[in-house]
Parts: C-alpha cells; sequence; structure tokens
C-alpha cells in the first residue's frame, strides 16, 4: 500500500521508465517481475518480503502481477552471474528488480587469517551489475535496480566485523565500503538510463524524518524486516504502479450506450422478426396446446411479426432457427413481457447457438408500459462465429415465454480480435460466484446432465472464474452421500410445491446415476474455474413447517451436542465444541472432495452460533479456566478466547484434510484451497471466535468473502464490510479477499459499479456475488443487470461506468387480437 511515509522517502532517479513500460504494465495477462538478489531479498521463513508485498499491492492497485522471488542468501553478483540464465532469463520477465552488494563489500575480517579486501571488488561488482543490465535490454526487458539497504552494529556484528578496515566505534562504521557500492549502483543507473529505487538513502531518511532509527526496519542489523520490507515495496508500488482514472460520477441515461450500439456495424443490423421459420413446423400452432409453440402475429410501431408462444404447463419440443449467416455476430432475442392477468409475471426461456454445449437461460424484466402494453426488451445471448451454426430455443420448466425476434450485428475484424483477446486472459477473472446447492435445482426441475448444465452456460465468458458450490446445509447434500442426508428425501409431503420439486429432481438424477456435485465441478472446470466444495455453519435443521425437510439425520441422532444459550434454553444448532460434530462434517468434506474440487469452503455466515454454552463447551472451559461458564459474565473475553481456539482448531483439521486429498491426486503438490466467510468487523469475527489473522499466520486459508449480510452482525446495519481492514491483515501473503454483494438485494446500477469500485480502492482482490443468478429486485426496466454483474473484474470500465447500458425495449401494439387500446380487456377477469 502507498502511504505518505512513503512519499517522502522514496529516492527514485526517473529516467523514462514509467513510459517505457506502460505497455507491460497495462497489459491484459500479468507482468512477470523478477526480484533477483541475495537474501536480503530471499524468502526467509514467515516474513513477509518485498516481493509478497509487491505482489498483492500491485495486484490491488489494478495492475496485474506474477512476481518471482529469485533471492539467494550469501550470493554476491559472481554468484548471480552464474545463475542468471536459470533464475531470470528463464522466466522469460517483463521486469527485474536487482539488488546486491551486502555480500559483494564484504570484508571477512572474521576469518584467519582475516580478509583484507572485499570479496567482490568494486570494479568486479560495476561489470557485474553492467552485464545484467546489458542482457535484460537486449530482451527488452525493464530493470530497476536498487542500492543495498544500509548496516547496523549488533553484538554478534560487532564480535565478527569489529575491526579494520570496519569502524567499531561509529554508529555507521558497518557500511564504510557498502556505502562506495551503492554509490556505484547510483552511478551506474543513470549511466545506463535505468530505474532506480535508492533503499539505502530511503532508510536513512526515515531515520531522520521519524525520529527512530534504521535498526527499526532491520531484523539482525543486516536483513530487513517486515517494515523496512514493506518501506521497499511501498516504493516499489508507487513507482510500477500507473495513475489511476478518476472515479467516474454515476452515468445518466443520456451519456450511456445500449448494449447493442458499442459495435461498430451496430447500423448494419438485420432483424428476423418471422419465428415460423423455426423448425420442426409441426411443434408449432395456432392453438393452446401442451406439446406446441403457439403462434402469434404481432405489431410495434416500426416492425410486425410472428412470434412464438409457450405457457407454464408447456412441453413443447426445441426448436431450432436457421440464420444463414457467415463470421462473427453479436446476436440478440427480442423477448416479451408476460402479463399474469394484470401485472408482469416472471418469465425464462432458454436458447443456445448449435456450437455451444449448453442452453443458457434468458428473461425480459421489464415493466408493462401505459395501457398495459407487453414490453420487449432484447438481450443479449452472445457473440459468436455463425458460419454453419444456428439458433435452437428450449423450454424452462413452468415458466412461460414470447420470442419476438433474433438480432444479428456483424462484427468488425478488430471487435473479435478483442473479444477472444478478453476471453483468452485472466487478469479480469476475479470474480467469485455462489451456488447454494438448491434453488439452482428446484425452479428448473433437471431431468439430466444438459438441464443441470443450463444453470452454468453464462458463465462461460464471464469473470466468475472461482465457484464456491455449496452442498446445501451443514451436513444436508444433494449427491449421493453415505456421510451426509437429502434434504426431505425420506418425505411423501413437503411444505412447499418447491420443495416436492426439489426432492423429486434430485432422486430422479440418482437413479440415472448422475451425481450433480460432479456434473457441476465438470462444468466449472470445462469453463476453466475453480471449484470449492462449500459447506454453512448451520442448516441442520429447520423450523416448523420446514422441521422434516431442512432436517439433518445426524443432528436428529445427537441431541447431546446441541447448543445451549447462556440462559439454559436449547437452540436448534450444533456445537463446533463437540469433537464428535466437527470430525462428522470432516468426512462430509472428504467424500465431496472426490468429485475433483479444487478446494473447500466454509460460510460462517450461514449461520451462527455454532458455540454456545452446552456441556461440551462447559466443561473444556471448566478444564481450562477452572470455572464454570454459565456462571460468569457472558461477554467474558476467556469465552471469546475458547470459542477461538476451537473454532481454529476445526479450520486446522479442514486444512489437514485439503492437504490429505491433494496428497492422493496427480499433482500431489498442488494446493488445494480453503475458503471461508468471516464477518464486517475484526469485533463481528471476535464474538463468534473467528481468528482470522491466526488463520493467515498459519497459512491455513486462501480466500475470504467479506460476508456483510450475516445474522446478529454489525453488517446488517451498515451493509458493508471493513475492506480495507481485510486487505491490511492479507498483504503481502498469498489469501485474497473478495466482499461480498447480494444478487437479490442489487437494486441500482450505479450504486453497485460505485461500491464495487471503492471496495477495489481499499484493496479488495476481486468480488464475490452471494446467488449471482438470483436478482428479482434488481431495478426492474432499468440497466440489463448480466453485462454488468458478468464482467465486475474488469476494473478499468467498472470504474468507468462503460459497463452500465440503456436497455432496448419496444412496446406492443398489437399481439393477437390485442391491439393495447386504452380498453384493458383483462378487468373481468
Amino acid at each position: 500500500m502507498i502511504n505518505s511515509l512513503t512519499q517522502t522517502l522514496r529516492i527514485v532517479i526517473a529516467v523514462g521508465f514509467v513510459a517505457a513500460s506502460s505497455t507491460a504494465l497495462f497489459a491484459q495477462e500479468p507482468t512477470t517481475i523478477v526480484a533477483f538478489g541475495d537474501s536480503t531479498t530471499a524468502v526467509r521463513g514467515k516474513l513477509k518480503t518485498y516481493s509478497k508485498f509487491l505482489q498483492t499491492g500491485l495486484s490491488r492497485s489494478d495492475v496485474p502481477v506474477h512476481v518471482i522471488n529469485a533471492g539467494i542468501g550469501g550470493n554476491n553478483t559472481q554468484h548471480a552471474r552464474a545463475r542468471f540464465e536459470k533464475d531470470v532469463l528463464s522466466h522469460d520477465p517483463d521486469v527485474v528488480i536487482i539488488q546486491f552488494g551486502i555480500n559483494d563489500a564484504a570484508v571477512d575480517v572474521w576469518k584467519t587469517p582475516p580478509a583484507t579486501q572485499p570479496r567482490i571488488a568494486l570494479e568486479e561488482y560495476e561489470t557485474n551489475l553492467r552485464h545484467f543490465i546489458a542482457e535484460l535490454h537486449k530482451r527488452k526487458v525493464k530493470i530497476i535496480l536498487m542500492t543495498p539497504n544500509p548496516l547496523r552494529w549488533t553484538p554478534k556484528m560487532l564480535e565478527m566485523y569489529g575491526k579494520s578496515p570496519y569502524l567499531p566505534e561509529e554508529k555507521d562504521g558497518f557500511n564504510v565500503l557498502l556505502r562506495e557500492y551503492a554509490e556505484a549502483v547510483r552511478e551506474i543507473a543513470k549511466a545506463e538510463d535505468v530505474q532506480l529505487v535508492d533503499v539505502e538513502r530511503a532508510f536513512d531518511r526515515f531515520e531522520k524524518a521519524k525520529g527512530e532509527s534504521v535498526d527499526d526496519l532491520l531484523l539482525d542489523g543486516i536483513h530487513p524486516n517486515e517494515r523496512g520490507h514493506r518501506l521497499i515495496a511501498d516504493a516499489l508500488i508507487s513507482l510500477l504502479t500507473p495513475e489511476k482514472p478518476p472515479l467516474k460520477k454515476p452515468v445518466s441515461k443520456k451519456t450511456t450506450l445500449s448494449h447493442p450500439d458499442q459495435w461498430q456495424h451496430a447500423a448494419k443490423a438485420e432483424l428476423i422478426t418471422d419465428m415460423t421459420l423455426c423448425t420442426p413446423a409441426d411443434a408449432l400452432s395456432d392453438r393452446r396446446h401442451h406439446d406446441k409453440w403457439k403462434v402469434f402475429e404481432y405489431e410495434t410501431a416500426d416492425f410486425s411479426g410472428k412470434c412464438v408462444s409457450i405457457g407454464r404447463e408447456s412441453s413443447a419440443p426445441d426448436l431450432t432457427l436457421k440464420l444463414n449467416k457467415k463470421g462473427w455476430h453479436a446476436v440478440y432475442i427480442g423477448l416479451s413481457t408476460i402479463t399474469d392477468l394484470v401485472r408482469p409475471a416472471k418469465n425464462n426461456v432458454e436458447a443456445k447457438f448449435t456450437s455451444d454445449p449448453a442452453y443458457t437461460r434468458l428473461t425480459n424484466r421489464q415493466n408493462l408500459a401505459s395501457r398495459r402494453r407487453d414490453v420487449l426488451e432484447e438481450v443479449f445471448l452472445g457473440a459468436v462465429d455463425l458460419t454453419d451454426n444456428d439458433l435452437q430455443f428450449s423450454t424452462v420448466y413452468k415458466m412461460p415465454a414470447r420470442i419476438h425476434y433474433v438480432k444479428t450485428i456483424p462484427l468488425s475484424e478488430e471487435e473479435v480480435a478483442a473479444l477472444l483477446e478478453d476471453r483468452a486472459q485472466s487478469v479480469t477473472k476475479t470474480s467469485v460466484a455462489t451456488f447454494d446447492g438448491y434453488t439452482w435445482i428446484h425452479p428448473f426441475r433437471p431431468q439430466n446432465r444438459a438441464d443441470l448444465a443450463a444453470t452454468f452456460s453464462a458463465y462461460r465468458d464471464s469473470d466468475f472464474k472461482t465457484w464456491w458450490f455449496q452442498l446445501g446445509g451443514a451436513d444436508l447434500v444433494h449427491h449421493p452421500s453415505q456421510v451426509g442426508n437429502l434434504m426431505g428425501g425420506h418425505l411423501d409431503t413437503f411444505p412447499r410445491g418447491v420443495d416436492r420439486e426439489y426432492v423429486e429432481s434430485v432422486r430422479h438424477l440418482h437413479q440415472q446415476r448422475i451425481d450433480p456435485l460432479k456434473v457441476a465441478a465438470d462444468e466449472a472446470h470445462a469453463q476453466n474455474a475453480e471449484f470449492f466444495v462449500c459447506l454453512r455453519a448451520a442448516g441442520w435443521k429447520a423450523a416448523p413447517p420446514w422441521e422434516e425437510f431442512f432436517i439433518s439425520d445426524f443432528y436428529e441422532a445427537h441431541p447431546e451436542w446441541r447448543c445451549i444459550d447462556y440462559d439454559g434454553t436449547p437452540t436448534m444448532h450444533l456445537s463446533y465444541a463437540a469433537e464428535e460434530v466437527q470430525d462428522h462434517l470432516i468426512e462430509v468434506y472428504r467424500e465431496a472432495l472426490k468429485c475433483g474440487a479444487d478446494g473447500a469452503g466454509f460460510l460462517f455466515h450461514r449461520g451462527m452460533p455454532m458455540i454456545l454454552w452446552e456441556e461440551p463447551f462447559c466443561q473444556r472451559f471448566i478444564k481450562e479456566f477452572g470455572e464454570d461458564p454459565r456462571e460468569i459474565a457472558e461477554d467474558d473475553p476467556r469465552v471469546f478466547q475458547l470459542r477461538a481456539k476451537i473454532v481454529t482448531e476445526f479450520i486446522r483439521k479442514i486444512r489437514a484434510v485439503l492437504d490429505e486429498t491433494a496428497a492422493t491426486r496427480d499433482d500431489p503438490k498442488k494446493r488445494l484451497k480453503l475458503a471461508v466467510s468471516t464477518f464486517s468487523t475484526p469485533a463481528d469475527n471476535k464474538k463468534f471466535g473467528l481468528d482470522v489473522e491466526r488463520w493467515i499466520e498459519e497459512e491455513l486459508i486462501d480466500q475470504i468473502g467479506i460476508a456483510w449480510f450475516a445474522y446478529y452482525t454489525s453488517g446488517l446495519r451498515t451493509k458493508t464490510g471493513d475492506t480495507p481492514y481485510y486487505a491490511k491483515i492479507t498483504e503481502g501473503t498469498n489469501v485474497k479477499i473478495f466482499p461480498f454483494y447480494v444478487g437479490w438485494k442489487m437494486k441500482s446500477a450505479e450504486v453497485l459499479q460505485q461500491s464495487v469500485a471503492r471496495d477495489y480502492d481499499n484493496g479488495a482482490d476481486g468480488i464475490a456475488v452471494w446467488d449471482p443468478n438470483q436478482f428479482v429486485n434488481w431495478e426492474s426496466g432499468k440497466h440489463p443487470y448480466w453485462p454488468l454483474v458478468s464482467k465486475l473484474g474488469h476494473r478499468q470500465q467498472v470504474r468507468n461506468g462503460s459497463l452500465i447500458y440503456t436497455p432496448v425495449t419496444t412496446p406492443l401494439t398489437r399481439l393477437g387480437e390485442n391491439h393495447y387500446s386504452r380498453w384493458y380487456p383483462n378487468t373481468g377477469f
């Protein structure tokens, strides 16, 4: 992170690097940066070195990078020259940071007999640095030289080096030769026209500006500590980070484009308004039949045609529309609102190109126009090469729909190249999508793999390349399981129709030997997305009328492990203070990971509590503290302390099962990741035992979703999470943070755009969307949802508002016999 201190301390000789390197730093693929140096660069245990801070700091400043630490302890420039090809050039770097000198300038006076000359003479040191620069310049690699950091006396260093030519009686006496080597770096940087970060002077100025000591930046008199590495990294980040464009103000309707208008050849768009061109012809009818698409003539102020319609009980066959096009086109489907007698109703249809592996679900989100007119909305299906490629349509279970037209817009060569480049790059693919394990099944009644796959096809070209896939709730699962159980699997009567549909669908899939979890994992991997199997903290049993639908067999079998409140009231939660509860869920993970998942997730925000004052907790508290927690204040710090200890033990168990599973895979060195959802603030985390900072320190977790919408936390009031706090505690680590947005709570495109941009400015690595396919409250009738939400990893477009589009809507003037007069025909029903 860049701060005012760095602005004061950074000593940079600017010699044209920024302009020369802008192409690399703005490239779609990550810029490869190699940190080349000695032990002051090298990885040192769990110490956060400048290379780690550089990785997280640049990524969070919208500069995608891959930082390679090529530091080796004890190296001087002669050693470095011998490994230059293997450790630097072989990585095909874009930027190389070079820092040597401490080992070169060292005079080993501690040896017998004592040395009298530096290990590497100053002239040879200069020759070696110039060699690195010449080789890198041949390859057009950008170079940053850094002076060595100054040294300070410690008792050990005085014992080893406290004799001539060093000056042990002087504070700076350990640097008598090193200062010359640092000055040589400055002169070479100027002569060779390369960038310089003057670490030596930055450390010296730190001492003067802050009234502190260089010792405060060093571990042992030689190597920078975390504070010293942070200072170095901040200087590098400031140097390498392009200036951010200002956050764009809310975009007005007058300045926004429609989605079709973004294309160069929008004026060459062609409409197919006669849907009776679809085949098979015998699937069409002028009457309502459950196995037919009904045909209506329709008119608008600008065009007319024939549409095809299906009702809620339709079982009509799939349709194919021959497009007879060649080359790349953007394709839009004109869908109509559907009225539920007097108001708009939900509508849905599936569409795909014949080249697509699965259907995509599309919907019209508009309100009715004046006089209760139905309104057509132009919905983007995709951009694709239409050579030998046609359109297909299919019904969605219990969903009506009307398809009025298809629009095609030819794309230019430049647009095609940009599309393909965007799909191939990984820099913006930083969004997390969650799937709740229930609503991807019950509304759609899937009967086969293709039906399941339709849930995911819209994600194919999106920025959602991490999927947190929930199995259900706690140990409730939808895959064939020997550990958990199917919710409602034993029932023959259900609280709601959708609950019956869910159970019947899953039963049918299992009978067909289709594992929904494996299908989801395969779909993710087909899209190059990471797939995590996720459990919820709660979800053991629901209150009536769902008490026999949402119910865990394990919960029912073990009343002795249920959470008991401070006043003795029993709750419908199981206690994680019971080792058996933890171990049961570990076995759920172990089984689910067999689907080929890339990791696991634990979602704390669904829901608390995990630990109260039940017997397993109380007995452990008494053992550790000698008191009964039921007889002290419920907010006694020791209660929170023990909760955190127990929860951390559970997180360690998840980490262990992930590592055990990884060891059985084809690539046993590939880490299986662990994601957790946490609460808005540190205080919320502490209340429920989430010691997130310890998990980071112990390298237990890899991803954090900041879930402000958790019951019993401050986030429900503030509607936001403390992104800067999470950015601070993860800085210099490999842990990524993702502030959560909720699909069914999003109401404004402008507010979403500005909130996401603010989270990026505050250090977010990406954005997580809870139920991205559930957007019932999305500002009906306004900006298209998916073109914005699916591209939230495109930071520049988020900031400038170019992902917000004006909808293309067309009111109908006639549909069949209804001429949409001022006399609405349905008032008598």
